[in-house]
């Protein structure tokens, strides 16, 4: 995210796989099988937002800034 904008960086091919594994080779919105190829990964949010957060109002608004 640059200046609240989110950017559109490609994400590499050693972290799409492990996230491809991770979810089961399944479609993170359907849970329906997908093939690698077709994964699309639209936003990666850091675990620190969950177990450290800034502010306790800080995942709010990770998700204000991605809608």
């Amino acid at each position: 995210m640059v200046n609240g904008q989110l950017t559109k960086h490609k994400i590499p091919l050693y972290l799409r796989k492990p996230i491809y594994y991770a979810y089961d080779q399944r479609s993170g919105y359907k849970g329906e099988p997908i093939s690698f190829t077709e994964i699309e990964i639209d936003l990666i949010i850091p675990e620190r937002v969950f177990l450290n957060p800034k502010s306790s109002d800080e995942f709010e608004k990770w998700k204000q800034n991605i809608t």
